[in-house]
């Protein structure tokens, strides 16, 4: 029988004082909001059950890879503005701004929230202009 196992990946790489090269795959989030607590940039969100991460397949004894092609961005802050990677536990516009709500998840109650937008994993850093 066929065995196979996904990953999705979410990096950011600091280049420079409060910029960020980010490179991801599959379902992956990232949003930069202001100092107003407004949304500047997202990438990622979707409700979509299809993801375009790492596949690991084995197949009678042989093991293969799909590797995905990695969208690359790169990112500036500016003075009060925070950067969110995340997993697609946060996954609509409206999941951003509840999640905005919790302190960058300095305040948030997983069960309360995957409740309200998507059980799923909940993996998220939140960086902040320095």
């Amino acid at each position: 029988s066929d065995l196979r196992a996904g990953a999705t990946t979410l990096i950011a790489k600091r280049v420079n004082d409060n910029t960020y090269n980010i490179s991801k795959s599959g379902d992956t989030v990232f949003f930069v909001v202001d100092s107003n607590k407004n949304i500047k940039q997202v990438h990622g969100i979707s409700t979509d059950f299809m993801t375009t991460g790492y596949l690991g397949t084995v197949d009678n004894g042989e093991f293969y890879l799909d590797e995905p092609e990695l969208d690359e961005f790169t990112v500036t802050l500016e003075k009060g503005d925070t950067l969110v990677l995340s997993t697609d536990f946060i996954e609509t516009e409206f999941a951003i701004k509840d999640f905005i709500n919790t302190d960058f998840g300095a305040n948030i109650n997983f069960k309360e929230f995957q409740s309200k937008h998507k059980a799923d994993d909940s993996t998220f850093i939140s960086i902040s202009y320095i």
